[in-house]
């Protein structure tokens, strides 16, 4: 036989090359960028300074908080909602370009009312833009190493404090509105660019979750996919609230007492700034990344638990601080809860209710965990005015964050939804 009459072998199908991780790169530049923990708080109090004369009124003065903070809180379940039904690409492009417009519109914001409108877009930009979208796509591109996806697109927090600081400096050295445009047009010009990067299910490009086929993810039971109302009906939705909340709360009311108690030691501003502020920040730093690798390896609510509790171990360590070492101590063990609970608070969405209503399910439950977190820092200075010590105020917030830490255990394993079990 001739080497001509040999069959010729069929050519095999080109298997796309998986997106995801380069979908998390891409996450971890947009929240640097545009993210409303990141870029917003800095570009504001640019923007603060350069119209202080806007501002100075006591309406105004009393708005503008609301506005950037109460505002964007309130918008999380509706554009949750909108990131559920339109997708997380058109979300980023949109949030990107109302930045650009809010940027351009304050170079004319020479009276209050086009100046918050400006802020307002921003606001809506941001928070429409960036990390609600992101979580939401990594949540579809991912399944068992969600968490870890999630951790390493947290990771450009480190970024983002060096981009969004030059940027402002920049912009205050110029010290005048024309000098807006610039931001303007680098958020308008990255809009494009987000629309190429950004891509919403793998399923959509011919790719599936993780990057493997549906045959190697097959267990006895189907990845849990709940509707938003299925999720309000679950006990794991409500605790999961329970336990954001309390470490929020454990965490600020921590923040106010280990500088209060410093304070009234008699440290210096740099010691305290340096034990209480940047200490616990540079230490969650790397622990955002352990939390994700912790909640791809163990049951994700004892990885929950386990960093909540990190949180009120140092409380009881607070109470006994006297010297500078343990008030480092007390720092690390802030840092390392609040660092490791930061990815897992996204992926236990994701692992207990899936895909279908995630952003919508995510915007509820941060709404409702952060406004029942809201009361705790008051309540614990009022209990340290009424008592004039620290025993009393600490006990409280130990009690509450363990009892916040705990009750995730009671989720239970996740387990598929109502309708799928129907139509199964």
């Amino acid at each position: 036989m001739h080497d001509s009459d040999a069959p010729t072998p069929e050519p095999q199908p080109s298997v796309p090359r998986f997106w995801g991780w380069r979908l998390v790169i891409a996450g971890a530049f947009i929240l640097a960028i545009g993210g409303e923990g990141a870029g917003l708080p800095t570009l504001a109090r640019v923007l603060l300074g350069d119209t202080r004369e806007l501002i100075g009124r006591s309406w105004t003065a009393a708005f503008y908080p609301l506005l950037t903070s109460l505002f964007p809180l309130l918008l999380l379940p509706f554009i949750g909602c909108a990131v559920d039904r339109w997708g997380p690409r058109r979300m980023v492009v949109w949030g990107a370009t109302l930045m650009g417009i809010g940027f351009a519109l304050h170079v004319a914001a020479h009276m209050a009312p086009l100046f918050y409108l400006s802020v307002m877009l921003l606001v809506l930009g941001s928070t429409s833009g960036s990390q609600l979208p992101m979580m939401a796509a990594v949540n579809n591109w991912f399944l068992r190493r969600r968490a870890t996806a999630i951790a390493v697109m947290m990771l450009s927090s480190v970024a983002a404090f060096f981009v969004t600081n030059l940027l402002g400096v920049g912009v205050a050295v110029l010290a005048n509105a024309p000098a807006f445009l610039l931001p303007a047009a680098v958020m308008l010009a990255l809009a494009w660019v987000y629309s190429k990067l950004v891509r919403n299910r793998p399923e959509d490009h011919g790719q599936h979750p993780d990057g493997t086929p549906p045959p190697a993810l097959a267990e006895d039971a189907p990845a849990p996919d709940y509707g938003w109302r299925e999720a309000l009906r679950t006990r794991a939705f409500w605790l999961m609230i329970v336990g954001g909340a309390s470490a929020t709360m454990t965490m600020s009311a921590m923040d106010f007492l280990q500088a209060l108690r410093m304070y009234d030691l008699g440290f210096s501003p740099i010691e305290l700034a340096l034990a209480a502020s940047a200490t616990p920040g540079l230490v969650a730093m790397p622990f955002v990344l352990v939390g994700g690798l912790a909640g791809d390896r163990i049951p994700i609510r004892w990885a929950l638990c386990f960093f909540a509790l990190l949180q009120c171990i140092a409380g009881g360590v607070l109470a006994f601080a006297g010297t500078l070492p343990m008030f480092y101590v007390v720092a690390v063990l802030m840092g390392a809860g609040s660092g490791g609970m930061a990815p897992l608070a996204f992926a236990a969405r994701g692992a207990y209710f899936g895909r279908r209503n995630y952003a919508t399910i995510i915007g509820v439950s941060l709404t409702l965990a952060n406004l029942l977190a809201l009361g705790e820092p008051v309540l614990v200075g009022m209990a340290y005015d009424a008592t004039g010590g620290f025993m009393i105020p600490l006990a409280t917030v130990a009690a509450l964050g363990t009892l916040g830490a705990l009750v995730q255990l009671w989720m239970g394993d996740p387990h598929p939804s109502p309708s799928q079990l129907r139509a199964t």
